[in-house]
Order: structure tokens, then sequence, then C-alpha cells
């Protein structure tokens, strides 16, 4: 397969307009204008008209890229036929979202193959921008949201989520990622966590605490165990001290925060299409659409996704009038729900096959043996895709691309390092 010629300008425009789609709301909140409203869209086009240009001139096609236009083919086609929305339109702008992130990942392989070093440097500048907001956001709290033109997020039992200039979910994320990131360079090194490493990581936790955002704890936490996984398997006293040490942690949670409370009031609300959980009714409603419209699912544009207001498969479950779907509040926050619903068991085969061919083109592009804390990533990814729209969310897809080149790539002293061996 022909490699993307790499152009300075063009690799610079795309990370550009994605450090702009990263910061959009922000950016949007001093200036206001309208083009920003469109970023993501610009973004994806792009992507994918560098990406098709590539593939119409290749002799030979990686069986990832393959896999993802079929599956295009096939989720327009499918939902044409069978589908619960009979609008052409709706059904292939949906299909295209729904490989967003696809789309997206592989155009940066192909562009920045050989070129990694502008990748960490966009990472380096979103890192560092956004930490600066957030510690902004602690200093002058509220008016900070209010300068920017911000949304203030708050819980019950939380007065203020900081974010600084992302959401808290994402800032959480990034920093998730940043652990991820911190453990991997440990694991290429072949050394154990040093001081500053345990230092970097601590902060990283208190910004999530922050945060408040429950999910990117346990997205750390397998990020710890794709990092001792091989420790863990080799001495049985590590493998027993790191899950004494989660069990403490979890004991610690039960006694003093109502996070035990909440688990079990949100698996409650999962259960019945009259609870307040919006995420786990969503998911529930999928695992049901994958049974009772087995095996394909009911289309594009009908479950969990962009285009599927005042979808006919809402009306089905007796839902329509509920708040959520009326305000469309949370029930586009579940990639992994969206998914399912609208492909059933087809499309879950279907992206199994993708993303697992994707870790190997991925691997394989940068020649990297960094595997476990791969499968690390790719374990928090998915484990973030139950609760968040990772899959077509731009903040979510543009924070992780990064991190993924960032655990397979050689760095420029990793080169070195070669070139002297």
């Amino acid at each position: 397969m022909p490699e993307l010629r790499y152009n300075r300008l063009l690799g610079i425009t795309l990370l550009g307009l994605s450090f702009i789609s990263v910061f959009n709301k922000p950016i949007f909140g001093i200036t206001e204008l309208e083009i920003l409203n469109y970023l993501d869209e610009l973004i994806l086009v792009l992507c994918l008209t560098l990406l098709s240009a590539v593939l119409l001139y290749s002799k030979k096609i990686p069986i990832v890229h393959l896999l993802v236009y079929t599956f295009l083919f096939y989720s327009v086609l499918i939902s044409i036929i069978l589908g619960f929305n009979s609008d052409t339109i709706d059904i292939v702008l949906q299909s295209l979202i729904n490989l967003k992130f696809l789309f997206i990942f592989l155009t940066f392989i192909l562009c920045f193959k050989n070129n990694s070093r502008d990748v960490f440097k966009f990472y380096n500048y979103v890192l560092g921008f956004a930490l600066i907001g957030f510690f902004l956001n602690i200093i002058l709290g509220a008016d900070f949201n209010q300068f920017f033109n911000m949304q203030i997020f708050t819980r019950p039992n939380t007065p203020m989520r900081y974010g600084g200039f992302l959401n808290p979910n994402h800032m959480a994320f990034l920093m998730a990622l940043f652990i991820g990131v911190v453990l991997s360079k440990a694991k290429n090194s072949g050394n154990n966590l040093k001081l500053v490493e345990w230092i970097k990581i601590l902060a990283s936790i208190a910004v999530i605490v922050l945060t408040d955002s429950r999910t990117a704890i346990v997205g750390v936490v397998l990020f710890f165990i794709a990092f001792y996984w091989e420790y863990m398997l080799k001495n049985i006293k590590i493998f027993n001290a790191f899950f004494g040490v989660l069990a403490f942690i979890f004991i610690l949670l039960i006694s003093f925060t109502d996070a035990w409370a909440l688990l079990l009031s949100n698996l409650k609300g999962s259960f019945s299409m009259d609870g307040y959980y919006i995420r786990g009714i969503m998911i529930n409603m999928a695992v049901q659409i994958t049974y009772l419209h087995f095996p394909i699912g009911t289309g594009a544009a009908t479950f969990g996704s962009l285009l599927s207001e005042g979808s006919a498969v809402y009306e089905y479950f007796g839902v329509a009038e509920r708040s959520f779907f009326v305000e469309k509040r949370g029930i586009y926050d579940s990639s992994i729900a969206s998914i399912v619903g609208e492909y059933g068991f087809i499309g879950i085969l279907f992206f199994t096959a993708i993303f697992y061919r994707l870790k190997y083109f991925l691997v394989k592009t940068y020649q990297s043996k960094n595997r476990i804390m791969v499968n690390g990533l790719f374990a928090a990814f998915f484990f973030y895709s139950t609760t968040n729209p990772t899959f077509t969310n731009n903040i979510y897809i543009l924070l992780s691309i990064p991190v993924f080149i960032k655990f397979v790539a050689p760095t420029m002293h990793d080169v070195g390092v070669n070139k002297l061996n």
C-alpha cells in the first residue's frame, strides 16, 4: 500500500484543526465564530477524503481498511432495507459518524507514520493548555466559566466540578490517558516506576478527583493492571498485594463515600424503563434490541446516535415522551449501547474484527513491542465507551489517538539508541 506522502502544511493543518476542535468551547465562548460549529464535520470530511484518495491508488489494501469500508457499505444497505429510519441521508450520515473514530485514526496513522514527533508535540500542547485552563478554573472558580461562557458542572454532593477549558469528564479522560503514557514509558524502558513518575501519577489522580469523574478512576486501574500484568503472573505475592490494595481502596470507598450506594442505585435504575440512570437504560434497551431484532439491530440513525431524534425505536419502548429523550440528555453518552442497538449481533462481530485488525495494523505500522500496554489502552478506551461517546465525540477521539500513537511509536531517544546498536 503506498504511503500518504507527508506534506508539512497538510499535517500542520490537520493538527491545527484538531487542536481547535478539542478546545472548541472556550474558543467559541470568546470569538463566537459560527464556523466553529462545523469544525467536527470538516475534520471528518478531510480525513475521509485523504484516506479514500490513498486507498483508490493502493495495490494492496490493509485488512482493517477493507473491514471499515465494508462495514460502511453494510451499514447503509442494511439500514435502508431493514432499518427503522426511512431517511437515506440520515442513514448515510450516521453511518459515517459511527465510523468517525476509525476514519480519523487511520488517517493519522497514514499521515504521521514517519512523523510521529509532530503528533507528540500536538499531544504536549493539548496537555499543557488543558492543565493551564484547569488550574485557572480552580483559582477563578465560576468566574472562569462565565468569562469563557462555559457550563458549570455540579453534582448533589459536589458544588463544582473543575474542568478548565474542557468539561470535567474530558479532563479526567485526558489525565487517565496521561497516567497510561507515564506507565507505558516506564514499561518500554524496562524500569520500575521512579519517584518523579509516582508524583506525576498522584498529581493526575488529584486532578481526576477534582473533576469528580468515577469512570476515569477505573481507567487508571486498568492501566495499572496492564503495567503489572507480567509481574503478577510471575509473582503471586505481587498479585495478592495488588488486588489487596484494590480491595482496601474499595472498602474505603464503601465506608466513606456514597459510591457504593450510587452504583447500586444506578444498576437498579438500569433495569427499568422508568429508571433515572439514562446510560444504564440505553444499555438495557440495546441488549433487548439485540435479542428482539437479531441479528442486525434497528439500523443506523435509530438508537442512541446523533440522528436518532424522534426514532420509532423510542416509541416502541414507550420512552419517547420521557425528558431524557425529549431534551436529548444522556441518550448519546454510550458508544457501545448505540453500536449494539443499531447493528445488533452482526455489528458486534464487525466491530470486534475491525478493532482487532486496527490493533494489529497500529502495532505493525510502528513495529512496536509494547503490546501489553496497548492492550491496556484499548481496554480503558472500551470501558469508557460504555458510558461515554468515545466513538463519535471529537474531543474523546482527538485526545485518544495521539496517546495510541505515543504508546507504539518510537521516541527520538529510542531512534538514537537503535542507531547506536
